[in-house]
């Protein structure tokens, strides 16, 4: 305490007002740099769910089993080339929210073939009844579909400028 009182003591007054600019200074960086490790660690406790999870531990007999999100996307699209032909999942997110995961499919589907919305309920039951039967994943809850294109849009066929279709 006696050096920080030093530091303190000049008879000059314009080395005692650059001392205290100087402290003034470090204190207000400092006060910076706690607030902002404060916010980081409340945003951390308070908003860092949903995340994206790689895949979902299941507990077996001897262990913990790992099933990628990769072998969910392989199932949900050998569900939906047998069942739902006129569906296709380009990408699928798992999200891990906390005690539940929720399963996020990027899909195109025809609007000619189906609605979409009269087979919503039929096919995220089918999914999670498969997901289950299959890996033996019981903590996916929830499943949310984004509609990116229609596959019948995408399957006419498109003129280059100057060309005419027929």
């Amino acid at each position: 305490m006696e050096a920080f009182s030093k530091f303190f003591d000049s008879s000059h007054p314009a080395i005692y007002n650059f001392n205290c600019g100087f402290v003034s200074g470090v204190i207000f960086v400092l006060a910076i740099i706690v607030l902002v490790i404060l916010i980081k660690i409340i945003y951390m406790l308070f908003f860092r769910y949903p995340r994206r999870a790689q895949g979902v531990g299941v507990e077996g007999a001897h262990g913990k089993i790992f099933v990628s999100t990769q072998a969910i996307l392989d199932l949900v699209q050998s569900i939906l080339r047998k069942e739902y032909p006129y569906i296709k999942v380009n990408k699928l997110k798992l999200m891990d929210r906390k005690s539940r995961f929720t399963l996020v499919l990027d899909m195109d589907f025809d609007p000619d073939r189906t609605s979409l919305p009269l087979i919503e309920a039929e096919l995220g039951q089918r999914i999670l009844t498969q997901i289950n039967k299959t890996f033996g994943i019981e903590s996916i809850k929830e499943i949310n579909t984004r509609n990116h294109r229609l596959k019948s849009s995408l399957s006419e066929p498109v003129a280059s400028i100057g060309e005419t279709t027929s």
